[in-house]
């Protein structure tokens, strides 16, 4: 779960949701990957937010809320999602094995 101004993003098992919290109705219930998702975290800086599935990160606009890019990269299925703290790098984590 993660929120920025007035939305709440949740997910529910491939899909996201997109929730206004005005008035407490869900804006956007959108298929977002194939598997079950993770995690998210929100990356201020570039507007955008982030989800993961098994070894897939997606990349969605957070205006249009639409899908604007994918990161592919991980042996193993992604844990964890961070921005640094200034804002410029993304890390990621897996299970490890």
């Amino acid at each position: 779960m993660a929120s920025a101004g007035n939305q709440l993003y949740t997910t529910s098992n491939k899909s996201l949701k997109i929730w206004n919290l005005e008035n407490m109705t869900c804006v956007s219930d959108i298929a977002a990957h194939t598997s079950f998702i993770k995690c998210m975290t929100i990356w201020d800086e570039k507007k955008l937010l982030l989800t993961a599935s098994d070894k897939v990160i997606m990349l969605w606009d957070m205006i249009s809320l639409t899908n604007v890019g994918m990161l592919k990269g991980h042996k193993d299925e992604i844990r964890t999602l961070k921005i640094s703290p200034d804002g410029n790098l993304l890390f990621s984590a897996g299970k490890g094995t």
